[in-house]
């Protein structure tokens, strides 16, 4: 943003566009606890080599992920405005983020297949390709996001949408070509349309819990960091309001980043354990678990510390789009109050 527009411009865009992704995040919370359930729930069958039954329920999370991403679509495409209003009081910053939230929607349908796929090849031990994969897309993201900033358009969040969404549709193609035979992952119209009842009833049982707990920290996290923080304004005093924001959505941004470890963990862990689990091998998945709890322990602590060395990396990049009525010293508190 700050390559191609004026300070204040590009600091409404980045909050905007934060702000729409939280929409995401939503989605993401939702959308994986399905595919988490169904990791572990299939990982069992392969600890069987029950192949089939580990297709039919690559069928049904893709036909569960797939509705699931079509109602955020449509509510996302239909009402944006709304959505962002809800997460900010700032006009600017409303504008700025439906825009991107309208655009960056269709990459929802993408984002819930390709998440299906990557944890089928977390199942199927296929870690090489997983990295190969994650560069591919990081490389893609960066350089379609880089290209687009140099394309003036009116409304500067758009450029970072459209290439967040040609990102996640790169990904996707990569990974249907990458597991093009891999028995686990074939596409099947039958299975996708008629779901095994028995089976149904399994895998919800997987996802209840999880679908539980990850919507009451997710949601009371989002309630309480942006939806009411965003919308406190100290009257006749605007740049402390703009501090106050921006300050939240550069701390949001580093939590984003350091969570992405924990949630990789995990996801690791549920098709190992379930593996073990489904080859009746249960002193091993015991034993797992209890590694596993250790070693959470001391990630936790790892995340803390690097939540304090990135906030400062944060928050000069902030600073060096501002402009000169910035409360910088406001910004800076709230800041460390938030980390």
């Amino acid at each position: 943003f700050s390559l191609l527009y004026d300070s204040e411009t590009a600091s409404i865009a980045f909050s905007g566009t934060s702000s729409a992704n939280d929409m995401f995040n939503i989605f993401n919370i939702l959308q994986l606890s399905f595919v988490f359930a169904g990791t572990a729930f299939s990982a069992q069958f392969i600890g069987k080599k029950d192949t089939q039954s580990v297709r039919k329920i690559f069928n049904l999370s893709c036909k569960i992920s797939l509705l699931l991403a079509g109602v955020f679509m449509a509510i996302s495409m239909i009402w944006p405005t709304e959505i962002i209003s809800g997460l900010t009081g700032n006009a600017d910053i409303v504008k700025f983020g439906a825009d991107y939230l309208r655009i960056f929607s269709i990459a929802f349908a993408f984002r819930a297949l390709s998440s299906i796929y990557f944890y089928s090849l977390k199942n199927a031990k296929k870690n090489k390709l997983i990295v190969i994969l994650s560069i591919s897309t990081f490389i893609a993201n960066i350089g379609l996001t880089t290209g687009f900033c140099f394309i003036p358009m009116e409304n500067p969040s758009m450029g970072p949408a459209i290439a967040a969404v040609l990102t996640r549709a790169i990904e996707l193609i990569l990974l249907i070509c990458f597991t093009w035979k891999m028995e686990e992952t074939k596409f099947s119209l039958k299975y996708f349309l008629h779901t095994d009842p028995e089976m149904l009833g399994q895998y919800m049982k997987y996802t209840v819990a999880l679908l539980a707990s990850r919507i009451l920290w997710g949601v009371g996290n989002l309630i309480v960091s942006k939806i009411i923080v965003n919308h406190i304004e100290f009257p006749g005093n605007a740049p402390l309001t703009a501090a106050l924001i921006q300050a939240n959505n550069t701390v949001a941004s580093v939590r984003g980043l350091v969570n992405c470890s924990t949630a990789g963990i995990t996801a690791a862990t549920s098709v190992l354990i379930g593996r073990e689990l489904g080859a009746n091998e249960l002193r091993k998945a015991n034993e797992h678990s209890k590694d596993v709890m250790r070693f959470l322990k001391l990630l936790a602590i790892f995340n803390i510390a690097m939540s304090f060395a990135y906030v400062p990396l944060f928050m000069l990049n902030t600073l060096s789009k501002q402009s000169d009525g910035f409360d910088t010293q406001s910004f800076t508190n709230f800041v460390w109050m938030f980390s």
